[in-house]
């Protein structure tokens, strides 16, 4: 949700904002909202005992059972480190390089949110487990068994929405009208969203 925030913050004001940008802002509301939220558990939902009774044998029983990581986990892992990179890369090179350089333009262009997941689900398919009975991080019955396919069609059209709202003008309009409103700090963003 995060990446499809910032492509389309990025689609309708033109700049792109990297993941460290992005960061500054959530970062701090995260480490706020979760220091409210335990304070507000501690204060009005007191624990009502302070020790689960054979709670910490339990896990380290649990642990003992998982074992070492299997062949499978380790390819999620890395296929889970190539994502990861794949996004923060364009981050990275501006940082290094400036905004300027070619290689960086290229990165924040090739990197887009319409190329790391579908090159993260390939990897998934390619990325073996065992060669000899052709297994594979993911197979495609697993993928069709278990993808969220509301959220994936619910991310996708809203990419399309707000490419087809800034390319026929609307948001730029609903822009300008809500910019004579004269609104305040805090309500503009409900406003925003209303409309």
């Amino acid at each position: 949700h995060n990446k499809l925030s910032v492509d389309i913050l990025q689609r309708i004001t033109g700049p792109t904002l990297g993941w460290f940008e992005w960061m500054m802002l959530g970062v701090p509301i995260f480490v706020i909202s979760l220091v409210v939220f335990f304070v507000v558990l501690r204060l009005f939902f007191p624990p009502e005992f302070k020790e689960i009774p054979g709670g910490a044998e339990f896990v380290r029983e649990e642990q003992r059972k998982l074992g070492n990581l299997s062949r499978g986990e380790r390819g999620v892992l890395f296929v889970f480190g190539v994502m990861v990179t794949m996004f923060l890369l364009p981050t990275f090179l501006e940082l290094a390089l400036g905004t300027a350089h070619a290689v960086t333009k290229w990165s924040v262009d090739a990197l887009s949110l319409n190329v790391v997941p579908p090159t993260v689900m390939l990897l998934l398919f390619c990325t073996p487990v065992n060669l000899r009975e052709r297994e594979f991080v993911l197979n495609w019955r697993e993928a069709i068994a278990n993808t969220p396919w509301d959220a994936m069609m619910l991310c996708t059209s809203a990419t399309g929405l707000v490419g087809v709202l800034v390319e026929f003008g609307l948001s730029e309009a609903l822009g300008n009208m809500i910019g004579t409103l004269g609104l305040s700090v805090y309500s503009l963003p409900f406003v925003s969203a209303a409309m």
